[in-house]
């Protein structure tokens, strides 16, 4: 069975559900790799060229190296396992959905900088809602808050928190 890793999006849908039809696996990723590759049991191949508007690659680079297939190999799996299944994809677009700015951040610090980041260039409104008075208590003590406090001051933000009334 083929699989294959794309970025799906309204210009290639119908491409995608060819392939589909055809019995390939297909998953989104918005986020590529740097080059295109393949891999099998047997050979792996990679180019950087850009395959863009119908044209074909001007190198390729071909191994059979058992070393780069078990390392392409656990890429693709990994690429796999965070790509989007293209028939959800499809039907995301089909319905008129955006996803093109969700992002999911694994590493906590860097989702607490950039929950600061969007505190402190706030400009118009920063809604907050928190699940528990622990969770206000965390924003509190990294800062947060008196960002917000600072940005409904000094640039006249408008600051709304829901949070549970116990």
């Amino acid at each position: 069975m083929s699989s294959w890793i794309t970025l799906i999006d309204k210009d290639n849908i119908e491409l995608v559900k060819i392939f589909l039809n055809a019995g390939i696996q297909i998953r989104h990723l918005k986020n590529l790799t740097f080059m295109n590759f393949a891999v099998d049991d047997r050979y792996f191949y990679a180019t950087i060229d850009k395959m863009e508007n119908g044209n074909v690659m001007n190198n390729l680079l071909t191994s059979n190296e058992p070393a780069y297939i078990r390392r392409y190999s656990l890429i693709f799996e990994d690429l796999w396992k965070n790509g989007i299944d293209a028939l959800d994809r499809i039907k995301d677009i089909e319905a008129g959905v955006h996803l093109s700015d969700i992002e999911v951040i694994p590493n906590s610090v860097r989702t607490q900088e950039l929950s600061l980041d969007l505190v402190k260039t706030a400009s118009e409104e920063i809604l907050w809602i928190f699940p528990s008075i622990n969770a206000y208590i965390r924003q509190e003590r990294i800062g947060a808050i008196q960002l917000a406090k600072d940005a409904a001051k000094e640039r006249n933000v408008k600051v709304r928190i829901m949070i549970p009334a116990n």
